[in-house]
């Protein structure tokens, strides 16, 4: 019972302490001026084509390169796409056009994120068996005579 009421005693002085004046709201406000280049939903449609091009690795000897030199070289690229994406005013869309706009903005996030935190080609060893199994199956006659596929398989029929 003594706990309780010391308890509850020093729960009230912090909350009297606390200063819950509010601040005055200051009466020049800073507004941010972003400047648009486009508010065509065509805009937004063709960087997406120009986005799915540039998420597809570039291929070192038939195989994707996720190297660490791929990566920096793409980097700058990544970033003005993203630019691009940010320069479109979606304000008067429709909502159907806004959230396609979301989606393309998520999938660069994604791309991102995975570049700069997951990093699965450099932290995972299974990553390159799935993509190539995946490749195998979307691209057979394509990817079944390169080296390193072949390779595979043969370590697959005998295992």
């Amino acid at each position: 019972m003594k706990t309780t009421t010391t308890l509850l005693a020093f729960v009230c002085v912090l909350l009297l302490s606390c200063n819950t004046d509010t601040k005055e709201s200051n009466t020049e406000t800073t507004t941010q001026t972003k400047n648009f280049t486009s508010n065509d939903y065509q805009d937004l449609v063709a960087l997406f084509k120009e986005w799915r091009t540039f998420e597809n690795p570039p291929l070192l000897d038939g195989a994707p390169d996720y190297s660490a030199e791929t990566f920096e070289k793409r980097g700058p690229r990544i970033k003005e796409l993203q630019s691009q994406l940010q320069a479109i005013d979606t304000t008067n869309w429709p909502v159907e056009n806004q959230v396609d706009w979301m989606i393309v903005w998520a999938e660069m996030n994604g791309y991102d994120f995975n570049h700069r935190i997951l990093k699965p080609w450099v932290r995972n060893p299974a990553f390159y068996r799935a993509l190539c199994n995946e490749r195998l199956l979307l691209y057979p006659e394509q990817y079944r005579r390169h080296p390193y596929f072949v390779r595979t398989l043969a370590n697959d029929r005998f295992q």
